[in-house]
């Protein structure tokens, strides 16, 4: 049997979620099977470009999508055009995928798959305009908990594909742990930790003044929050303002997640909103109590190292992060203890599930 010729299509290939679950499928699939491109708008991040060029996976960077849809999907067509692909793999969060849908649809793709990453949208007007079209162009849908394809597909009609990446990376490690608290000239106190987008889904503003109260009765408590996004600026912006600037560490996008999540001590994550939350999943591994919003989907407890808390009031995390205790003697037994609800996100696991997928759909359209 030939190759079955998959393209993965998203808005962007940034240093987010959906791109680091796309990546993880393409480097992990069996590319002696299948034969797959990515087709992202920019921005497309290096690190994702560089680990392509190893695999042998080719990128066609198009247009931002936000700037300039329309060249986006005209550029887009002219990609399918070219090639013959059996599958459409389309990572999303809401109905405005119909373009990339349709567009595949137009060029004769036979399965269309719509994947899901999220429980809400930004633009929820115009998600409910498009969904009656949008339902009509997809063939197979998938989502990344039960929440996200409720919300975009309805109850029932989709298959839950866990966010599969390396698990066993992420457990606790004590000596990147000094390395990091050191580099970052943390001496004591503990520090609290938030992994995510800046932008106004992941709350940023509102870790900042959980931390601002926290930090009123532990004066050498530190909150480090990893990771960039559009609202960047306003994030700087009102950290160069608060009382607590001194013990804000802002520091950027990072290869090395897990080895930054080993030097925090509590890990908090209030989403206004969630597909399922992958640095949750991490956190945990890595052995953090961690604090969640109520909006954040329960499949993503592993452990019993985690609650959830309304997002209506900073005093209430500030006095919860008050009763954690933190101590890290036993953190890197979490991933043993916990093992089989782990590996039920385990790359190895879920790539296992989606190439059967691919092959089982593939199969019947070539019998037809």
């Amino acid at each position: 049997m030939r190759k079955i010729r998959i393209v993965m299509m998203a808005s962007n290939l940034k240093m987010d979620g959906i791109s680091t679950v796309i990546m993880n499928y393409c480097s992990h699939l069996d590319l002696k099977k299948y034969d797959v491109t990515i087709m992202a708008g920019t921005p497309i991040a290096p690190v994702h470009r560089e680990n392509c060029k190893i695999l042998g996976i080719p990128i066609i960077q198009l247009p931002e999508r936000k700037k300039s849809g329309k060249a986006f999907c005209v550029e887009l067509n002219k990609a399918l055009h070219k090639t013959r692909y059996d599958i459409c793999h389309v990572h999303g969060n809401s109905a405005t995928s119909v373009a990339e849908l349709a567009i595949a649809k137009w060029n004769k793709i036979p399965i269309r798959i719509m994947h899901c990453h999220t429980s809400k949208c930004q633009h929820e007007g115009l998600h409910r305009l498009l969904s009656p079209v949008f339902k009509r162009m997809y063939t197979t849908a998938f989502a990344c908990s039960s929440l996200a394809g409720n919300w975009i597909f309805g109850k029932g009609s989709f298959t839950v594909i866990p966010n599969g990446f390396v698990t066993n990376l992420f457990r606790f490690d004590n000596d990147k742990r000094r390395q990091y608290r050191q580099q970052l000239g943390i001496d004591k106190g503990p520090v609290i930790g938030h992994v995510g987008q800046m932008n106004s889904h992941k709350n940023p503003l509102f870790t900042i003044k959980s931390f601002e109260k926290y930090r009123s009765t532990h004066p050498y408590s530190k909150l480090l929050m990893v990771g960039s996004g559009r609202d960047k600026k306003v994030v700087e912006e009102y950290v160069k303002n608060s009382p607590c600037q001194d013990s804000i560490i802002l520091y950027g996008e990072s290869e090395d997640i897990p080895g930054l999540l080993s030097a925090m001590d509590i890990f908090v994550f209030p989403s206004k909103y969630e597909g399922l939350g992958i640095s949750l999943l991490e956190a945990q591994i890595s052995g953090l109590p961690c604090l969640a919003s109520e909006a954040v989907p329960r499949d993503v407890v592993l452990g019993n190292q985690i609650d959830f808390l309304p997002i209506d009031s900073p005093d209430l995390w500030s006095d919860r992060l008050a009763s954690i205790e933190v101590k890290t003697e036993n953190r890197n037994t979490f991933y043993d203890r916990n093992r089989e609800r782990i590996l039920k996100y385990d790359i190895a696991e879920t790539v296992k599930q989606l190439e059967k997928i691919y092959t089982d759909l593939y199969q019947k359209i070539e019998d037809v």
